[in-house]
């Protein structure tokens, strides 16, 4: 330019010829300038699976990619102002794209596009990204196969035999290269990351199959498809889904209302069934379940494998025999099965189990509010029945053979339902009371009457004292004035019981220590200082004893318990256990005893106490 300074007008191919005709081309790009207010751009890139990277703001950046990845490039930010940021990418070669939006892909990279890419946004900021490309490693290729969509995949074989039938897939390793396959019967695949998958092989399918990768590299696997040995197909059954598998047989003759499964051996095998009723299959290796077998279902069965095999089943299908077969029921759990029956009285709220007899027949039972059950050996379990479950119930062994039994549900009679309440865990249930009267700090539980099934039943009680719907009672430890109030007892049909609960406040003037030492029983109450030799063991107790009186205990060296009924025993007792132990009733009531130990020696050197009053004569005591 006569001017000197380059402009974006004179970018180009510019071609230099000497005198003597010899000729060379250089390509320039020229990028605009990234001027005050636009917004500069830093490279981004992306490479095979790895996540995104990027570069310094405004700074050229190398890459390293390997032959045969994919590499995406890009530039931040990709936004400007809630607008999409496009950019131009200028290749080795000289080729341009431009008003590219998101990334510029290069699939498969090779040798020949290594090089440095400019790339220049539309407000004229760019940076380059110089490519380095590694050669693959050809070493590292290997083919890949598996049969019929199951087990292991083979890697790096040269040559497989496979039986006529079967399903191969075809692959590399490394995965996620793309390649191409060339084989026998037309059996090609395009260059790409997508395996083959050759169904239902024949001996048009041997030869000798090419893999060719992007790199350029090749590796072979020679296919042998192999006439299947039909001597060693055999068909295999089993009945109502347990016992053993039998193998072999040509006929088989079955129950009406029986569940049968067919398949052959070898297993793995695709195969396929065809037989009456309906009752096919198509080229796998899934098995085949007729349930509830009927006559309609009688007939040969003709199995043919993958490879062409035949093999047959011809089964017979007797009719049930209805004679023998009963209803059979029972009532909340009591294990008294009754049979035979074609209608029960339940009270509502119970469970109501139902099957047939014999049992280890399979059956299914079609019944009222959707208690239906499938044909199996399991049994129907209808908990917490209500009115909606009345009505008849079918129970079917087989198609013509059929029992019924009409489910009667009545109410629960409210008139029988009583309060039942226990003081302190004595055993004595008393019922039918509306009020009660309880001491601070006893321990209350709340039942009613009659015990278990249909009458579960739920409490509201104050200070949160509650019971869900079931058969479970109420249990209130340490009861307090907190607890004192109505409570309410709802049965599951809504048949509704109260009882007043009232506290007292407990008499503290009844409590008082209690203490032994050495296991002597010789239980000494209502002192509050006790003095002990170093040694021996003291158990700490209050009187009255047991319920309602729980107690706990504080003192020193951590000679603690929790609230309970349990004694405290200190053994070989030392002077760190010396101090202050303050006893606390469940119902609030305090007081305490003082320990002195004495060091081992004292007790017996007949040390006493002597004390005078108003001057009296002195008075003395064994301590």
């Amino acid at each position: 330019p006569s001017d000197g300074l380059v402009a974006k007008s004179d970018e180009g191919q510019y071609v230099f010829t000497t005198a003597s005709g010899c000729a060379t081309v250089l390509n320039l790009n020229v990028s605009g300038s990234c001027d005050p207010g636009d917004a500069p751009v830093s490279a981004e890139w992306k490479i095979g699976a790895a996540p995104y990277e990027n570069g310094p703001q405004g700074q050229d950046v190398s890459i390293t990619a390997d032959e045969g990845q994919t590499v995406r490039l890009s530039l931040l930010p990709n936004q400007v102002n809630g607008v999409n940021l496009s950019f131009t990418v200028t290749a080795p070669n000289g080729s341009k794209f431009e008003e590219i939006v998101g990334d510029y892909i290069i699939q498969n990279i090779s040798a020949t596009q290594a090089g440095a890419y400019l790339l220049e946004s539309s407000q004229g900021c760019s940076v380059i990204i110089d490519i380095t490309v590694n050669a693959f490693d050809c070493s590292t290729v290997e083919t890949e196969y598996r049969i019929n969509g199951t087990g292991q995949y083979f890697t790096g074989e040269s040559a497989v035999t496979i039986e006529q039938g079967n399903n191969l897939l075809l692959s590399i390793i490394p995965n996620g290269i793309a390649y191409s396959i060339t084989g026998p019967n037309g059996n090609d695949k395009a260059m790409n990351t997508n395996d083959l998958t050759l169904s239902s092989l024949s001996s048009a399918d041997s030869g000798t199959y090419t893999f060719t990768t992007v790199t350029g590299c090749i590796e072979t696997l020679e296919l042998t498809v192999s006439t299947p040995d039909c001597s060693a197909v055999m068909t295999e059954y089993r009945i109502n889904g347990s016992g053993d598998y039998i193998v072999g047989e040509s006929t088989l003759t079955i129950n009406e209302g029986s569940t049968l499964l067919l398949s052959i051996i070898p297993n793995a095998t695709p195969y396929s069934i065809v037989g009456p009723n309906g009752n096919n299959k198509p080229l796998n290796v899934t098995d085949l379940t007729l349930n509830n077998m009927s006559l309609a279902d009688a007939g040969i069965y003709t199995f043919t494998t993958s490879g062409g095999c035949e093999v047959t089943l011809d089964i017979t299908v007797d009719v049930f025999d209805c004679t023998p077969v009963q209803t059979e029921y029972e009532i909340n759990g009591d294990n008294n099965y009754i049979l035979g029956a074609t209608s029960v009285d339940i009270v509502e709220g119970s469970t109501l189990l139902l099957s047939i007899f014999p049992n280890g027949n399979p059956y299914s039972i079609t019944g009222p509010n959707n208690n239906n059950k499938a044909y199996n050996l399991q049994d129907l379990t209808i908990p917490n029945i209500s009115a909606a479950d009345a009505g008849t119930y079918t129970f079917s062994a087989s198609p013509s053979c059929q029992v019924t039994l009409d489910v009667n549900v009545n109410p629960i009679d409210c008139g029988v339902v009583e309060t039942e309440y226990d003081i302190n865990g004595s055993g004595n249930f008393v019922t039918g009371a509306s009020t009660i009267i309880v001491t601070e700090g006893d321990f209350l539980e709340l039942s009613i009457q009659p015990n278990g099934a249909p009458y579960s039943f739920s409490i509201d009680g104050p200070n949160n004292n509650n019971k869900p719907l079931n058969f479970e009672d109420l249990l209130i430890s340490n009861i307090t004035v907190a607890d004192e109030g109505l409570y309410t007892f709802t049965t599951s049909d809504n048949c509704v019981v109260t009882l007043d609960v009232s506290v007292e406040a407990a008499n503290c003037s009844l409590v008082q220590t209690e203490y032994e030492i050495n296991g002597d029983l010789n239980y000494i109450t209502g002192e509050s200082v006790v003095t002990i030799e170093e040694g021996n063991t003291i158990v700490l107790s209050i009187v009255p004893n047991g319920q309602p009186y729980s107690f706990s205990i504080a003192g020193p060296n951590d000679n603690n318990k929790p609230l309970d009924f349990q004694d405290l025993t200190i053994s070989n007792i030392t002077e760190s256990d010396e101090g202050i132990y303050n006893f606390t009733t469940g119902a609030g009531c305090m007081l305490s005893l003082e320990i002195i130990v004495n060091p081992v020696g004292c007790n017996s050197a007949g040390l006493q106490t002597s004390y005078s009053i108003n001057g009296a004569a002195a008075v003395t005591a064994q301590t």
